[in-house]
């Protein structure tokens, strides 16, 4: 593979004529729909090669097709912006590999596609711009733990699918690669690469709103010698999404191969990077200098999407990765039903976590991951430091945790040692000599059991303000994660406080009608600290505001 990374490292060399779309009418005001214009000076560009200039300016379009030997370039001020009418963009059957997808919402219509091209790139200083908000939801339709936090939107006529599906599409194309840009406001993926060879992203900036279903960064679907490197991206669902879906592509031999993920910045609400989806296969992956800074999952391989699927996962490395801010760092899974599909030969090197599931290796369905090794790895908040189940040769080398923050949780059966670990699994086991806490992790803030204390002590009505107070206080950075241990919590809770039964409304603007009875109020206090929770890990300024919204001048209580 490194010869081919090497030659894909190059830069960009296009010669050829250039085309400044405005000399083809492009306006570039915004209002005016430059679809036609700026098509001809692609047709014209792809007769003989050559570049097509977007110049400062705000240029309205529909699909756009583009052609062999074309360097489609944005010049810094220039922005390329989505129609908000889907008349504008091609139907679903423009092309044989296209689709969309009924269930999440979207059409198979796009703002660029490059179809069966070879020598194609978008470069330059501009803007590629969706206008999602055409298209999706304005209020949230529900909240996440850790993933979508601030809330899932999608488009606002679901079932219609009423909003356009991959936004940047290179289908069955050679040689191809986006350079430079800033892909911002995407509907649905903001980039799919499909069944092509040697692909190169590099220097691409990607800008969506985190609430936003499924507008992944870069989707690389059964392709061969692709390297992206040096992109920075913040989004809604996945950062990296590499897959083997053969089902629309012509060529059904193709194998997502030779894939370099190389020196990226994501924050994201699904998915760092994730390897699944489909039937094909997924080998010779190598993802390094990484670093996840807002995720579900930090790095996430499944052999099977939804229990749907059967994709064949070999020989991945993954390098120099951090993550934090994420529910569970890494996490390796089956699901599928098909027999026979491997998900081996998987090795994790020097990957910092701070996560409170940090490692999961758990083979589901008839997949078990094996020969799955994990070498200097660095973990900080953790509730347990890993669980396998149902895989086969699982090995740790130079492991060391830090959980001192969750002292106090309770641990129980296997998990009390540190690890979970099934009968049916072979691994190093855990070894606390082995496997020390490490010297590096931040000293102690607070326990659950001064938690447990503060909360007993509250009056009847829960000061909210004082609890933000009290979670920063004991529990510093760390409190981003207290909402899911609260709910683990709660259940210790209500077997403390027995035939609990909580009435009224679950509006949090009106304040639920309790008995007067010290079970029920403690039952109350939890459940409603658990809300807070929620709000002050979205965010901070809005939680101020809902604490003089919603805290009620008084608790009332039923007789």
């Amino acid at each position: 593979m490194d010869t081919v990374l090497v030659l894909l490292l190059a830069a960009f060399a296009l010669l050829g004529a250039e085309y400044d779309v405005r000399d083809f009418g492009a306006t570039g005001d915004g209002v005016t729909t430059d679809t036609a214009a700026i098509q001809k000076a692609l047709d014209a560009c792809a007769e003989s090669g050559g570049r097509v200039r977007l110049t400062r300016g705000k240029y309205l379009t529909g699909t756009l097709y583009l052609g062999h030997n074309t360097d489609f370039h944005l010049e810094k001020d220039a922005v390329l912006l989505g129609s908000a009418n889907l008349a504008d963009y091609n139907l679903e059957d423009a092309y044989p590999q296209n689709y969309g997808c009924k269930e999440e919402g979207w059409r198979g219509s796009h703002l660029i596609i490059v179809l069966e091209k070879h020598d194609v790139r978008i470069t330059g200083e501009g803007v590629i711009d969706g206008n999602a908000r055409a298209f999706m939801q304005d209020e949230p339709t529900w909240y996440g733990y850790f993933g979508w936090v601030d809330g899932f939107l999608e488009s606002r006529d679901h079932n219609a699918q009423a909003r356009p599906g991959q936004e940047i599409v290179f289908v069955e194309s050679r040689d191809v690669g986006v350079e430079g840009v800033t892909l911002r406001d995407m509907a649905c993926w903001s980039c799919f690469f499909h069944g092509c060879e040697n692909v190169r992203v590099r220097g691409v900036t990607v800008r969506n709103d985190r609430r936003y279903a499924n507008t992944d960064g870069f989707d690389i679907d059964s392709c061969r010698n692709v390297v992206v490197t040096e992109c920075d991206i913040e989004t809604g669902d996945d950062g990296f999404a590499v897959r083997g879906d053969l089902e629309t592509l012509k060529d059904k031999s193709c194998v997502c191969e030779n894939v370099l993920i190389s020196n990226n910045t994501c924050a994201v609400s699904a998915n760092g990077v994730r390897i699944g989806v489909g039937y094909g296969v997924v080998r010779n992956v190598k993802i390094v200098d990484l670093r996840v800074g807002r995720a579900a999952n930090g790095i996430q391989l499944q052999s099977a999407y939804r229990k749907q699927g059967g994709l064949s996962i070999s020989d991945v490395r993954i390098e120099n990765v951090t993550i934090s801010n994420a529910l569970k760092g890494i996490v390796i899974g089956g699901q599928t039903s098909v027999a026979g599909i491997p998900l081996e030969d998987v090795r994790f090197k020097n990957i910092t976590i701070d996560s409170p599931r940090p490692i999961e290796v758990n083979g589901e369905g008839l997949t078990h991951p094996r020969r799955i090794s994990f070498d200097g790895i660095r973990v900080r908040g953790a509730e347990y430091p890993f669980l396998v189940r149902n895989a086969e040769v699982v090995s740790f080398a130079d492991v060391q945790f830090g959980w001192g923050r969750f002292a106090d949780l309770p641990k129980k059966g296997p998990e009390s040692s540190g690890a979970y670990i099934s009968d049916d699994t072979r691994l190093t086991p855990y070894d606390a000599q082995s496997y020390p806490e490490g010297n590096f992790s931040p000293a102690p803030e607070g326990d659950f059991g001064a938690l447990r204390r503060w909360m007993d002590a509250q009056p009847d009505r829960l000061d909210e303000d004082a609890f933000c107070h009290f979670l920063k206080r004991y529990y510093g950075t760390a409190w981003r994660y207290v909402r899911h241990y609260l709910r683990e919590l709660y259940a210790l809770e209500i077997n403390r406080f027995k035939d609990v039964h909580l009435v009224g409304t679950d509006d949090p603007y009106i304040a639920p009608r309790l008995p007067r009875s010290y079970r029920q109020r403690a039952a109350y206090l939890w459940k409603r600290a658990i809300d807070v929770a929620e709000i002050i890990d979205k965010d901070e300024p809005a939680y101020a505001d809902h604490v003089r919204r919603s805290t009620p001048p008084g608790l009332p209580h039923a007789d």
